[in-house]
């Protein structure tokens, strides 16, 4: 049986995130890319030509053996970078997701603190907590983040009690979310008043599990969600099974192990594989890192300083470049896990030509109710997800 060939490769911020000096550990990099290309002989080999073309151009004093997409994204090399993604960036062979780190962790956190069944049931509530927890302060996830690395019992009450006293205020910019805010707290405090059960119960979840790998413990690697995410999206898609394709992904050293220890059991045929001698590998790298300049360039997105930031002329280039990929690449293999705003943001950024503030305001409101919508209708539980993941 012939298998469908799919090579992975993300942009350079990978690793377990972690607090470091009173700010998650991400820095300029809290977006990850997450690049799959399905492999087609015709792509390959006109790859294999821009490589043969522009390697010793790019590289005269050194003998490098692959292409980095951080170099193509040098003011001197625009012409290569017009050509790269004109060639290569397009179409139905790439699976791209966009997964927001904070995103991330703060999902695990809601998901831990409330339940998988409240997500399940409430995916309304449970979004619309998300939506307005992104803006919080990031000691607040880190201590979270502390919490679950030393679930004892201790520290889980007192880790509970800080979230009922927190107040949120970075968190408010309208009398609607502090409405939210104490429906949350509320929630929360609701079931912190359950007692010893409750606190049981966070004990021992493994949403917030821990995995000891070189003698240390490692958890909230985004590296594992990302690859899951995409493989459900490509299945989704196509109604593939997992008997009908393998992946290669590149070397990643302690995250490779770490995705060993969770797809062991899973029905996927994953390898790991050395980029310097493969060329699938190198070309979705190369789509990485340039999607992860550009994204990483104009978001996080809160506020209308920072959508003013990115309509201002120094962001031309990206809006340019951005707008050409997500209207080229099939929309059906963008996966976005980022919150709604920046979702519905990125769509009028991309698909409009709009600088005017309240105007591209207004298309971007449409823009996130549709978002809304959209999200609620795809919604899925985590027994369906299970399902789909295993066929």
């Amino acid at each position: 049986m012939n298998h469908t060939k799919i090579y992975f490769d993300e942009s350079r911020n990978t690793g377990e995130i972690k607090l470091k000096e009173n700010k998650l550990n991400y820095n300029e990099q809290r977006y990850f890319i997450l690049v799959g290309y399905i492999e087609d002989d015709e792509i390959t080999n006109k790859y294999r030509k821009f490589k043969e073309k522009y390697l010793n151009i790019l590289y005269p004093n050194n003998e490098s053996k692959e292409i980095k997409g951080s170099d193509l994204l040098t003011r001197a090399n625009n012409p290569l970078l017009n050509e790269f993604i004109n060639d290569f960036i397009h179409g139905s062979n790439l699976l791209i997701t966009i997964y927001d780190k904070k995103f991330f962790i703060l999902t695990n956190f809601l998901v831990w603190l409330l339940g998988i069944p409240f997500k399940d049931l409430y995916p309304n509530d449970f979004m619309k907590f998300n939506e307005f927890l992104i803006k919080i302060d990031e000691v607040f996830l880190g201590i979270f983040i502390n919490t679950i690395n030393y679930k004892t019992k201790e520290n889980i009450k007192k880790f509970i009690e800080y979230v009922i006293s927190y107040d949120y205020k970075e968190c408010i910019t309208c009398e609607l979310e502090i409405h939210i805010r104490d429906e949350f707290v509320g929630l929360v405090k609701a079931f912190y008043d359950q007692g010893e059960g409750y606190i049981e119960m966070l004990k021992d979840d493994i949403v917030a599990e821990s995995i000891r790998i070189d003698k240390k413990s490692r958890n909230n690697i985004v590296n594992l969600t990302a690859l899951g995410e995409t493989i459900l999206l490509y299945k989704l898609n196509n109604g593939s099974s997992n008997s009908s394709f393998k992946i290669y992904h590149d070397n990643i050293e302690t995250v490779q192990k770490y995705m060993d220890y969770y797809f062991k059991k899973a029905d996927i045929d994953l390898e790991f594989i050395d980029s310097k001698n493969n060329l699938s590998i190198q070309l979705a790298d190369n789509v990485a890192s340039i999607m992860g300049k550009f994204i990483n360039n104009i978001l996080p997105i809160q506020s209308d300083n920072s959508i003013k930031t990115a309509l201002s002329k120094d962001k031309e280039w990206t809006r340019s470049n951005l707008s050409k990929i997500f209207n080229t690449v099939e929309k059906k293999n963008i996966k976005m896990v980022i919150h709604l705003i920046e979702q519905a943001f990125l769509n009028t950024y991309c698909n409009t030509t709009i600088n005017e503030l309240y105007k591209f305001k207004s298309e971007l409101l449409i823009n996130l109710d549709r978002r809304f919508y959209n999200e609620m209708y795809n919604h899925k539980t985590l027994v369906e997800t299970d399902k789909l993941f295993k066929l």
